[in-house]
């Protein structure tokens, strides 16, 4: 934080310790005459102490999180410290010699913060995909940041306020990027990605670094792209692995990017894997069968619908309301593997880069992409994908006043950012659209997770982002070069099959589209069956990691959870007059007796109550 005589001395140790969650946590608190930073870690990453200082010691740099250089250096000289330190010292003197320059080098997941005494002058840096959100506040000569917004809360200056248009962009987009860089709080902001915040005298200016930018290799075969995404994707992980005091394990799923990663782990014996999910799920099977054939140990969490609901609270606690709480199994889980891993390697952002994520699933969506002829038709095409309540729902949803109407409503600001997506084509424009706006997607648990065990994501190498930005939009469709990719990383690892077709990535592209649409026939059965039944009889389906639209129905403890949420006439979301609860009764009704699979908004409206008794229990403050 950067403050004036007014806030009192020790408001740095305040705000680090609400930040200090786990007995494991480490805390380390700075008090410098430009500002106060405090630190709290897992002692896994950086283990030095911080702030890392210049030579002249009037400049220093705090960070999380991890850069990684082709040419790590030597190791630290501290008993039981490998090369995942060190890189602060290097970031802050390439800053102080090329500025802002400097960083469109950095390969990784960090964010930092970069002081200058002398100057006084403050810099806040996060990573090109903001993987380590930095949230930030500033009135006039007042700047306070941390990673986590709860601690923004307890700056004495800061009146804590709901944020007015946040209801509207999560009920009607869910936690994609519409959000733009607002959090629950009035006031309080996410850095974007790729961007350096510079404070100076009072002053606050942001400076984009990076930004995704497609330049198609047209001349490049499917064969040939393939070997070049291989070749770039193990050197991303052989990157992320280099520090041998670290215990690294894949996270299995039944998809391919997991896998992927273990592919380009191929020899590494220290490596093990883990994966988690309801127990006879597809999700567990299918993720065994890759560590068998990888010859990988595997450590299994399967649990009950009815262990998820213990940690819904956590996930709010931890997110500051920004994850569902349909991921509390991943708390679940991270309680379980802490101990037995140092860093996580995800493969989550593969398909979304590589696959083409806005268009892998279904033909008639790639068609309508193809042939949209103005942002204004891309972004009706897109609606349709990712919209969580449609346009006359959410009015029936909310009271007016946090609706909105004209440039101010929702629906206005999406079809803004789609117009601002970049791109020579409309695929490039909707895959750029679907990277920007679902960069908080990527971060999907990877916050909760940062509590019990660093985590790290090779997808997201600089390299190897290169690559993916050359690959011609036809080679991204339908996984075709992905699925190429995957057998020039390993023919054995994809012979599996994939959970979302039950075929081998191997197979061809025809039977790998016929194979999507027979592995969503349980799903609609499922909903035929709760349907005609009148939800009495409801059949799991296996896809996945959980059953949502089941466990709402079946489990005791998600029925009771619904009951102290949505179903109470006494919660804070209708007593604050933001929601209609005849709205939702109708909504929880229609699903529990099978008219309508309504569980991704049921889980959106806990998540919006369970936020608003966390952190305005005491009122949302006075509105425009």
């Amino acid at each position: 934080m950067r403050g004036s005589g007014a806030v009192p001395p020790r408001t740095i140790d305040v705000m680090a310790e609400d930040l200090v969650h786990l007995p494991s946590h480490k805390k380390e608190v700075y008090h410098g005459s430009v500002l106060d930073v405090g630190r709290v870690h897992l002692g896994i990453f950086n283990r030095e102490p911080q702030p890392v200082f210049g030579s002249g010691k009037t400049s220093g740099i705090v960070g999380e999180g991890m850069v990684y250089y082709a040419d790590p250096g030597p190791p630290s000289k501290q008993a039981g410290v490998g090369y995942s330190t060190g890189w602060l010292g290097r970031v802050l003197a390439s800053f102080q010699d090329k500025g802002v320059q400097a960083l469109t080098e950095l390969n990784g997941s960090f964010s930092f913060v970069i002081f200058d005494e002398a100057d006084e002058a403050v810099h806040l840096v996060g990573d090109r995909f903001g993987t380590r959100p930095l949230h930030y506040w500033t009135k006039g000569k007042e700047l306070a940041f941390a990673t986590e917004a709860k601690a923004i809360l307890d700056y004495p200056l800061y009146s804590k306020k709901l944020n007015p248009e946040a209801p509207k962009k999560f009920f009607r987009y869910g936690r994609l990027g519409i959000w733009g860089n607002e959090t629950w709080f009035e006031g309080i902001q996410v850095l974007p990605p790729g961007s350096v915040l510079t404070w100076r005298e009072g002053r606050t200016d942001i400076v984009q670094y990076w930004d995704v930018n497609y330049r198609e290799d047209g001349d490049a075969g499917e064969d040939a792209m393939s070997e070049r995404l291989a070749a770039a994707f193990r050197r991303a992980v052989a990157l992320r692995t280099r520090d041998k005091t670290l215990r690294y394990s894949v996270g299995l799923s039944g998809g391919l990017d997991s896998r992927a990663v273990l592919a380009a782990c191929a020899g590494r014996e220290d490596i093990t894997t883990y994966t988690f999910g309801i127990r006879g799920f597809y999700e567990l099977a299918i993720a065994g069968r890759v560590a068998r054939a990888a010859r990988a140990p595997h450590m299994v969490c399967a649990f009950t619908p009815e262990e998820e609901t213990k940690f819904v609270e956590e996930v709010i606690e931890l997110s500051d309301g920004a994850e569902l709480i349909g991921l509390s199994f991943i708390v679940l889980a991270d309680k379980k593997f802490q101990g037995s891993v140092d860093v996580a390697l995800d493969g989550i952002a593969l398909e979304l880069l590589s696959g083409n994520f806005v268009a892998t699933k279904a033909t008639p969506l790639t068609e309508k992409i193809i042939d949209a002829k103005s942002p204004s038709q891309l972004a009706e095409v897109l609606e349709h994908k990712w919209a969580v309540f449609g346009k006359e729902e959410l009015r029936l949803l909310l009271y007016p006043e946090f609706v909105g109407t004209g440039e101010q409503s929702v629906e206005a600001a999406f079809l803004r950012m789609v117009s601002q997506s970049k791109g020579s084509t409309m695929p490039d424009k909707a895959d750029y659209f679907a990277i920007k706006t679902r960069e908080r997607f990527l971060n999907m648990g990877h916050v909760l997770t940062r509590n019990y065990f660093e985590d790290s994501v090779p997808a997201l190498d600089n390299g190897f982002i290169d690559v993916i930005t050359r690959i011609p939009v036809e080679m991204r469709y339908h996984h075709r070069v992905y699925r190429k990719f995957l057998r020039s990383l390993s023919r054995e690892l994809s012979d599996i099959p994939y959970t979302r077709t039950g075929l081998s990535p191997n197979r061809g592209e025809t039977m790998w589209l016929i194979g999507t649409v027979l592995t969503s026939a349980p799903n609609r059965a499922s909903r035929t069956l709760a349907r005609a039944s009148r939800g009495r009889i409801v059949l799991p389906t296996p896809m996945g990691y959980v059953d949502f639209s089941a466990s709402l129905r079946r489990s005791a403890c998600w029925r009771d959870l619904m009951g102290r949420t949505v179903a109470n006439k006494n919660s804070l979301m209708y007593e604050y007059n933001i929601v209609r609860k005849d709205y939702v009764d109708r909504l929880v009704r229609d699903h529990m007796n099978g008219r309508r699979d309504n569980r991704e908004r049921i889980h959106y409206l806990i998540t919006f109550e369970l936020t608003l008794r966390r952190f305005f229990s005491d009122g949302i403050g006075e509105r425009r």
